[in-house]
């Protein structure tokens, strides 16, 4: 007699398991990947405009910083050169607070509430504090808001 062929499979139901397993597993994780992307995207919803704002207004302080400005610790001074470097379609208010003195100076430029894209930063700074000792540093934090007109 010959060999009978059995046309199950060596198998049996593991296969269909394994692959429905195999299935959900590869569902699931797109699914993950779809709500993960979904989340990432609707946190930054950032205009090429937006982040242009944004770009400036730090631009803009590292320029103070780097030209000494923030060392005299004037606001007439500040907002002299930050009007000669900032561009004319932005308004940017400045506030520069020293460690040791807990009212800072600012700029006069109030900050809308109409609605309009503000962006906003915060740098630390040292500045030189020659009323004390001759170059002797302060510490202190810059803050600024920067919108367009």
């Amino acid at each position: 007699m010959g060999q009978q062929h059995n046309s199950k499979s060596h198998f049996g139901n593991k296969a269909i398991v394994f692959t429905l397993d195999a299935l959900v597993a590869f569902m699931f994780v797109i699914i993950l990947l779809t709500f993960a992307n979904f989340y990432f995207y609707r946190i930054e919803e950032s205009t090429p405009s937006n982040l242009q704002t944004i770009k400036t207004g730090s631009d803009v302080m590292m320029m103070l910083y780097y030209n000494g400005t923030f060392n005299y610790y004037d606001a007439d001074l500040i907002n002299k050169d930050k009007n000669f470097l900032l561009p004319k379609v932005y308004v940017m208010k400045i506030s520069i607070k020293t460690l040791n003195n807990p009212l800072p100076i600012e700029t006069s430029e109030g900050i809308p509430s109409d609605g309009r894209f503000v962006a906003s930063g915060r740098i630390a700074i040292a500045i030189e504090d020659s009323t004390v000792l001759p170059n002797k540093m302060r510490a202190a934090v810059g803050r600024y808001w920067i919108w367009g007109k």
